[in-house]
């Protein structure tokens, strides 16, 4: 997961990647798939700088930032799907509210 520094590092690149992808799609007229092995984006590139994991795709990187999801469960210790969930969506554990 991403922190909010390291988004801040990697998202423009994303954004320049899917840009990269669609110039070179309409460039050699190939598919998207064909266009996405040949673009090799500098979001994965930063990626790996930042985290050291190697061949990640770009589109999941678009999912890996930290604040876009909740809390641990306390019950299952998967992430809440989102930062509002009361529920978690894997186990059913409910988030205990502060009181």
């Amino acid at each position: 997961m991403l922190n909010e520094r390291e988004w801040e590092e990697i998202s423009p690149l994303l954004t320049n990647t899917v840009e990269k992808i669609k110039e070179y799609h309409e460039k050699h007229s190939c598919d998207i798939a064909t266009a996405r092995v040949n673009c090799n984006p500098e979001a994965v590139a930063k990626f790996e700088e930042l985290t050291g994991h190697k061949n990640i795709r770009y589109e999941v990187i678009f999912y890996l930032r930290r604040s876009s999801y909740g809390p641990k469960c306390e019950g299952c210790g998967k992430l809440y799907r989102t930062p509002k969930a009361k529920l978690c969506a894997d186990c059913g554990q409910e988030l205990e509210q502060d009181a």
